[in-house]
């Protein structure tokens, strides 16, 4: 059986097609800067001045971390489940400072994604297999601006999931 990773499944749910080439690609490059910024400032690097264009996405998720995070469980870390046959890479597992651990799926998106839920209850799955227990999952949409990055929380993760499962069903019988 084909591993398949989580955004592969579920971008067959996204029309990609009404984004034109070059905003796509650009979100794309974003995304990954983003990404990669960020999981280095959660585990306590340094992160190179970035460039404009990008500098905001960082700073709303750093004044996001320093005002709500106690510390970093993972992040960045690929995970796999054979039995289903997929994988995924959560970015961030955190403890807030109130206790609760929280899976965080970095987005910089302006609007949320109907997929985003469905992601984020893979990704449970994912690190309840690995023995990491978290209490809630949330998409933390970083601002371009540095303003405060906007947290939409997802609990139902099994009803979540069951929907993940449907799609990994579909794509393997369909695609």
């Amino acid at each position: 059986m084909k591993i398949l990773h989580v955004t592969e499944v579920l971008g067959k749910y996204i029309d990609w097609g009404r984004i034109p080439d070059r905003i796509l690609f650009n979100a794309c490059q974003r995304g990954q800067v983003i990404h990669a910024a960020c999981g280095v400032f959660a585990l306590g690097g340094y992160v190179a001045p970035l460039p404009d264009n990008y500098a905001g996405y960082f700073y709303s998720f750093r004044r996001w971390k320093n005002q709500n995070v106690s510390r970093v469980i993972m992040a960045e870390k690929t995970l796999v489940d054979p039995v289903f046959g997929f994988t995924g890479r959560p970015d961030l597992v955190v403890e807030l400072i109130n206790g609760l651990v929280l899976l965080v799926d970095l987005k910089t998106p302006i609007a949320e994604s109907k997929t985003w839920r469905v992601q984020l209850a893979a990704y449970w799955y994912l690190l309840d297999k690995a023995g990491v227990k978290v209490n809630s999952a949330a998409s933390l949409r970083v601002k371009p601006n540095g303003a405060e990055a906007v947290a939409a929380r997802y609990d139902d993760w099994l009803a979540d999931f069951d929907i993940f499962l449907s799609a990994l069903n579909a794509h393997r019988a369909l695609v």
